[in-house]
């Protein structure tokens, strides 16, 4: 599966961080997902993205803190920017952290709170 794919009729990026994810690559997947959320502004209030770690591994405990900080800046997390509503899927995992983040242990689940249906 690729890292990146368009769900065009629901305006939503799927992001898919499968394999060991080091600082380089993390950050060389970042960089894909902003060139593309550039190349396709919001059709709605806002953007939707449902990242899958399902079947990621960190390369260590320091590339995931690096790794999360920089994406919670880059997307506005921390200060509960209402321009992006992001769905994480982790198995184990089910909680809204805020009204633009909730974590799901499936993809279904993740895309229809991204969907608000």
């Amino acid at each position: 599966m690729a890292f990146y794919r368009y769900f065009e009729e629901a305006d939503v990026h799927i992001v898919d961080c499968a394999g060991t994810v080091d600082l380089q690559l993390g950050l060389a997947r970042l960089a894909l997902l902003e060139r593309e959320l550039a190349a396709r502004p919001a059709v709605g209030a806002y953007r939707k993205l449902l990242v899958d770690f399902r079947n990621m591994v960190w390369a260590g405990d320091d590339v995931h803190r690096q790794l999360s900080a920089i994406t919670r800046r880059a997307f506005g997390l921390d200060a509960g920017d209402d321009a992006v509503r992001v769905a994480f899927v982790h198995p184990g995992r089910g909680e809204v952290i805020a009204a633009n983040e909730a974590w799901f242990a499936d993809q279904a689940d993740a895309l229809e709170w991204l969907l608000g249906t």
